[in-house]
């Protein structure tokens, strides 16, 4: 028995967002340093239970799940440090979800609003032929 989310749902919550904060920017990161979710994905990452934790002895802060486990690097994009999907019970993506995803977070990193930067990288994929 699966009991992981689809990340088709991850995709839906995204889309969301964007819609109902269709103007929205945000910073180029997860979190701020008190550990408040700032871009599209830090939202979708808080929602799935994720907080920030400081690694003292290697100077860098984690994004970790509601059991303290990393998931990923908090400074890291989703095309550097994939993040570990599982530990957050979701699956992982196929190579056209995690392309989406990467490039929905390079949009909206430039900044770009919420709402153009995922509905941009959503027509790109409809002219490619793609469904995600």
């Amino acid at each position: 028995m699966n009991d992981l989310i689809p990340f088709s749902r991850v995709i839906e919550r995204v889309r969301k967002l964007a819609n109902d904060y269709p103007e929205r920017k945000a910073e180029c990161e997860y979190f701020n340093m008190s550990g408040t979710p700032q871009c599209i994905w830090g939202h979708v990452f808080a929602e799935l239970g994720c907080s920030t934790k400081y690694d003292e002895s290697r100077e860098v802060w984690w994004v970790v799940n509601a059991s303290g486990d990393r998931v990923t690097e908090a400074g890291s994009s989703l095309n550097e440090d994939h993040p570990d999907w599982g530990a957050l019970g979701v699956e992982h993506p196929n190579a056209d979800q995690q392309a989406w995803s990467e490039m929905v977070q390079q949009e909206q990193d430039t900044p770009l609003a919420w709402g153009f930067a995922v509905g941009s990288v959503d027509e790109d994929f409809k002219r490619c032929g793609i469904t995600v």
